[in-house]
């Protein structure tokens, strides 16, 4: 049953990291990247704050364990945000959720240097599958590559800044709940966002009247991405490891598709489904083979 609820976990933190992607281009059509980022934050903290009060599971933070909360909110949700949004204006959804999720391919090496977390062969290959198929999901039916550069590399340093978050939220999960970590987290990265949204966005704020649909949007990301994603992720490091818990992000793509096609009539090919189909077999392989590598080593 932990099993169950840990892989319930680790999808469903996949899901809605998946389809925050499409709910960010509707918030998009009224709000700047940073007064999304900013409000969906200030949401979240209210939120997981009336979650830890009526669970009474708030934990005082130990005053040596400050730095690694500061950098963990300076990663995420600081520069994984920012540059992820701002990528997003410049590629769609989909492109956008297809180079994140390939966290996992970098996150072993990172994991294997910084906690010398062990990875087996077998691995490496489920890995390399599932990659493949986030290559197949991201070129077009002829597989040429045609997305913004700039705006792919935006994405790739949300890349970067997540396998380091990762790391150090495993690190966290070893004395805190997860909702504690994601709180303060985000508390810190809202108070980093406060002197860009005055820069650069407060001009359209104050001009700016939201639609239903743009406001919709912030509070679905809200609850279920900047809170409900990132404290599963969170229990999903915490029970997996960084390594094969990052590797349910190639699941996003899958997710963020689906989403696309539904609600931004993005095109959703056989070519697509061929590339989903393989990454969920990488992922498969990934999973089975690093639990027989583990019992062999017992």
């Amino acid at each position: 049953m932990d099993k169950f609820k840990t892989y319930l976990a680790a999808v469903l933190s996949s899901f809605f990291f998946g389809i925050a992607f499409v709910w960010t281009k509707q918030a998009f059509v009224d709000f700047g990247p940073i007064t999304t980022i900013f409000l969906r934050l200030v949401i979240s903290i209210i939120v997981i704050y009336i979650l830890l009060s009526i669970l009474k599971s708030h934990q005082k933070v130990e005053k040596k364990d400050y730095p690694l909360f500061l950098l963990g909110g300076i990663l995420s949700p600081f520069i994984f945000f920012i540059t992820e949004y701002e990528g997003l204006t410049l590629v769609t959804a989909t492109v956008g959720s297809v180079i994140i999720a390939t966290l996992p391919l970098f996150t072993p090496i990172a994991a294997y240097f910084f906690l010398r977390e062990r990875f087996s062969p077998k691995f490496l290959i489920g890995l390399v599958i599932s990659c493949v198929g986030v290559f197949i999901t991201l070129t077009t039916d002829n597989f040429r590559f045609n997305s913004d550069i700039f705006g792919i590399i935006l994405e790739s340093l949300t890349v970067v800044a997540g396998v380091f978050y990762s790391l150090v939220q495993r690190k966290l999960t070893q004395k805190y709940n997860a909702m504690t970590i994601v709180l303060y987290q985000n508390i810190i990265g809202c108070i980093l966002f406060i002197p860009f949204l005055f820069w650069w966005e407060w001009g359209k704020i104050i001009h700016t009247v939201p639609s239903f649909t743009a406001i919709k949007a912030v509070i679905l990301l809200a609850i279920f991405a900047s809170s409900g994603a990132f404290i599963l992720f969170t229990y999903s490091i915490k029970k997996l490891g960084p390594s094969r818990a990052n590797l349910f992000f190639n699941l996003m793509p899958m997710f963020t598709a689906f989403s696309s096609f539904f609600f931004l009539d993005e095109k959703f090919s056989l070519h697509k489904i061929i590339g989903i189909c393989i990454v969920l077999l990488g992922l498969y392989l990934s999973q089975l083979t690093t639990q027989q590598f583990r019992k062999s080593k017992k």
